[in-house]
């Protein structure tokens, strides 16, 4: 259950990002220096407001998608719950969004989508697949210089997939990446709701 929010910033980009560096410069500055530090900073003003009496859940779509994030989160025992958008490797050097797709579906649920009035498309009910697994990731590669980090983590995938979409509309894709236990289907279907 949602009680409401702790932290939030505002963020305008004041200037362009360096274009002088290249891609691969710009993957291997620190978290410090990047955009998405802002994500790990939130999470530790979220956590000093509530302390340690209430479990809280940290959130993110994919921009929230990054190592340091789940390994700060895990090494200090907090959740989080992010819409992966990286084919991450797993342990046992397996992408884990090519193996999750291939995971027999644990279950399916009725779901009704609302409306979005931008693309015209009316509200709809939906069955979603769900299949869910646990992983070992590994540290990427680019982040081996970062000793702090730990070179795997244990994190739970879930994947949601809409079966038959109506034509000339999308199918509800989802990979949602999160160290809450989830073991069961209701366990994975609570995570997704």
């Amino acid at each position: 259950m949602a009680l409401g929010t702790l932290d939030q910033m505002g963020f305008n980009r004041a200037e362009r990002k360096n274009i002088a560096l290249t891609r691969d410069q710009q993957k291997n500055r620190p978290i410090e220096e990047k955009e998405s530090n802002r994500r790990l900073e939130t999470m530790e003003n979220a956590d000093c407001a509530i302390g340690d009496a209430i479990k809280v859940l940290h959130v993110c779509d994919r921009e929230g998608d990054n190592y340091e994030l789940f390994d700060k989160a895990i090494q200090s025992g907090r959740h989080f719950l992010i819409r992966i958008v990286h084919n991450r490797m797993a342990v046992e050097n397996e992408q884990i969004v090519d193996k999750i797709r291939k995971t027999p579906s644990k279950g399916r649920v009725k779901a009704r989508v609302p409306r979005d009035s931008r693309r015209n498309v009316k509200e709809r009910e939906v069955v979603l697949q769900v299949r869910h697994a646990q992983y070992e990731i590994k540290k990427p590669q680019i982040k081996n210089k970062n000793k702090a980090l730990l070179a795997s983590l244990t994190v739970w995938v879930i994947y949601v997939k809409e079966e038959r979409p109506p034509k000339d509309i999308e199918a509800i894709e989802w990979f949602l990446m999160t160290n809450e236990e989830a073991e069961s289907f209701g366990a994975a279907y609570e995570i997704v709701g």
